[in-house]
Parts: C-alpha cells; sequence; structure tokens
C-alpha cells in the first residue's frame, strides 16, 4: 500500500511522461548562459563582417543554440549505434543550396558547433577553470588570427564588367584602376570569374578593403576624471538569494574644466545555486543633474555568473548592456566583462 502512494504521488508530479521539476535546470541555465556569451564574443567582437555577410550571424546564433540544447539533452541518453550514425547523417547532408557559404563563414560555423557541443557535453570530471581554458583558447585563436595575423581584413564583392578588353594579362593594372574609379572601393585585388563574349561580360570577384568608421569612447573615467563619491549600500540575505540597493552621488571633474553631477541607483539580485557558482543580475538608472537640465539620461543593465572556489578568490563572467537616452547621438555599449578578485 505504502509502494503504491508512492508511485501516486510520483505519478502527480509529472507532465507528459516527464518529471515536472529537476534541479538539473540550473546547470542547463548556467551552461547556456556561458555558451551564448563565447558565442557573443565569437560573432560580434572577433568576426569581420560586412553588410553582405552580416546576416550569417542569425545562422551563427541559431545554430549554436540549436546544436548546444540538443547535445545536452540527449546527453543522459543510451543512444545505440545506429541512431548515432543516423544523427550524424542528418547533420552532414545539411547545406544551404540558395547561396554558397564562403569558406571564412564555414570555419566560423563549425566553430560556433563545437563550441557548443563542448560547453553541452562537458561532465564533472571537467572543471569549470579547464572549460574555461578551453574556450578562452578557441577566441584567442580566432582573435590572432582574425585581427592580427589577417589584419588587413579584406572584404569581396562579384561585379558584371563590360570592358572586355581590359581582361588581358597586359592590361590588368588598367583594369584594376577602373574598377576602383568606377565603384568607388579600394580594391586590393581582383579575380575574373567567367568571361561571356557574346554579351562582352565578364564577372568578376573583387576583394577591397573596407572602410569603417571607428568610435573612441572613454569608458574608465578614472584615467582622465576626477571622481567624488558619496554611496548608501543595502543588503538583505533571504537563504541563498540577496537582494542589494545602491545610491550613489557622484560628481566629476574633468581636465577639459567640464563639470558633472549624477544620481545613480543600482538594483541587484545574487542567488546561490551552490557553494562555487552564483548567478546575478543588476539594473542601474543614470540621473545627471546640471545647471541646465535634470533628466534620466542613461541605463545599465548586467547580467552573468560568480565562480568562487573558495573565501579569497572569485571569477566573474559577465554581459553589460549599457543605453544612453534624452541626449544627443546616444550611444548604445555592449560590454562582455571578465574579472577576478582576491580577497584578503
Amino acid at each position: 500500500m505504502y509502494n503504491l502512494l508512492l508511485q501516486a504521488a510520483d505519478d502527480e508530479n509529472r507532465f507528459l511522461d516527464l518529471e515536472f521539476f529537476d534541479k538539473d535546470i540550473y546547470d542547463l541555465m548556467l551552461r547556456a548562459l556561458f555558451n551564448f556569451i563565447v558565442v557573443f564574443i565569437m560573432i560580434k567582437v572577433i568576426y569581420r563582417s560586412d553588410k553582405k555577410n552580416k546576416n550569417y550571424a542569425f545562422t551563427f546564433y541559431m545554430f549554436s543554440t540549436l546544436i548546444f540544447f540538443l547535445c545536452y539533452l540527449l546527453s543522459g541518453l543510451k543512444l545505440d549505434m545506429g541512431f548515432a550514425f543516423g544523427l550524424f547523417a542528418i547533420f552532414s547532408i545539411l547545406r544551404y543550396r540558395t547561396i554558397s557559404i564562403p569558406m571564412k563563414e564555414m570555419t566560423y560555423l563549425f566553430m560556433i558547433i563545437a563550441i557548443a557541443v563542448i560547453n553541452a557535453l562537458t561532465t564533472k570530471k571537467v572543471s569549470f577553470v579547464e572549460l574555461l581554458f578551453t574556450n578562452v583558447s578557441l577566441l584567442a585563436s580566432a582573435y590572432f588570427l582574425e585581427r592580427l595575423w589577417y589584419k588587413e581584413g579584406l572584404s569581396e564583392q562579384t561585379i558584371e564588367y563590360e570592358k572586355i578588353e581590359n581582361i588581358k594579362p597586359e592590361r590588368r593594372a588598367e583594369m584594376m584602376q577602373d574598377l576602383r574609379d568606377r565603384t568607388g572601393l579600394d580594391i586590393r585585388n581582383f579575380e575574373i570569374l567567367t568571361t561571356d563574349f557574346l554579351r562582352d561580360m565578364a564577372r568578376v570577384k573583387v576583394f577591397y578593403k573596407q572602410v569603417q568608421q571607428e568610435i573612441h569612447r572613454i569608458t574608465d573615467l578614472m584615467t582622465t576624471t576626477m571622481i567624488n563619491k558619496i554611496q548608501l549600500l543595502l543588503k538583505e540575505e533571504m537563504n541563498d538569494l540577496t537582494l542589494s540597493l545602491r545610491s550613489k552621488f557622484q560628481y566629476s571633474f574633468t581636465p577639459d574644466a567640464s563639470e558633472g553631477t549624477a544620481f545613480r541607483n543600482k538594483l541587484g539580485a545574487k542567488y546561490k545555486i551552490n557553494k562555487d557558482f552564483s548567478p546575478f543580475i543588476t539594473g542601474e538608472i543614470f540621473y545627471s543633474m546640471s545647471n541646465e537640465i535634470n533628466q534620466f539620461d542613461n541605463f545599465r543593465t548586467e547580467g552573468g555568473l560568480s565562480y568562487g572556489p573558495n573565501k579569497h578568490n572569485e571569477f566573474n563572467l559577465s554581459y553589460i548592456y549599457d543605453k544612453e537616452f534624452n541626449v544627443n547621438k546616444p550611444e548604445t555599449m555592449h560590454i562582455v566583462s571578465l574579472s577576478y578578485v582576491y580577497t584578503f
């Protein structure tokens, strides 16, 4: 009778023949967040994209999410050899028939898939530091090759060229100059793909240096600005959940004699999953005060994961979204932060 009651109680906690809630959901959420941050750095910071191939970013994000959840949810199943080969065959026949993917974009796609598989299937035998080192190594390799070694970063475009007489090898320099004058691009090289003498037309792929307007913004005000501040911090601990409210009055003075006063309020929440991991999220609103106008003009939110193996060491990985408003030419910043804190 007792066993029947236990079985009935267990059946009440199931939905679609699945257990309704399991503590593994925390592991899934943390891994998914960590994987998204790594992929975000790879695509947003490292990957060179122009208007033509920027659409690949959607494919990269969706493939990473799809592969991650597929591998994680199937990692606990004992798949037979036939099913495993069938699953591999499904991915092996995936292709895009409407457009040919360049070699570099295909390489990024495989890197995104590999990162998702690593972050989803890593077992408890591997420490978080080892997993972090693996992801950082992949990011560092991509950054070195993309931004330092091949720093020229040429973009490509295919055009139809009607001056068929210029395709002769001895007139290559003249054709190069003609392409630069007519397109307005800083063309460094070109390649003739096909030639149609009936229509006096040639398809040419040009490789050009894309001109990008860099926006420089000082983010570390402490190096150029004298800041005086008064702040009040309140914390409330409720078991594993910690809520905090910080109010700060800030006065800054820059070398160009400009002044700024702001009243900042920051609300945060931190949940301790276990003794090592604690995800957190914060939101901060800026209220600027001056002689001319007083208004809210900036909002900043941060979400991330804190890893503290002991009371002295703490690693923090987070994403910061900073948005200006009610100002001329408002700016939006996306920041990925990796910090280490040592407490004496």
